[in-house]
């Protein structure tokens, strides 16, 4: 299953495609928003995820 979320950090946005189960995507998708914290630091950066819409056409995780 294709799963497709955008990820909002400093007021950029990406999209992250996820291809497996539901289970498996949020996983994923924990994961990815783990390591953004790792690197920038939890306190300095607020990070939102979002189900994206299902009208936008991810072009393998092109900035929007």
């Amino acid at each position: 299953m294709h799963h497709l979320f955008k990820v909002t950090m400093n007021g950029k946005s990406k999209l992250v495609t996820v291809e497996g189960s539901h289970d498996y995507a949020i996983s994923y998708i924990s994961g990815y928003v783990q390591a953004l914290r790792d690197k920038f630091g939890n306190l300095t950066c607020k990070i939102e995820v979002q189900k994206a819409p299902s009208n936008v056409v991810n072009n393998g995780g092109t900035n929007v």
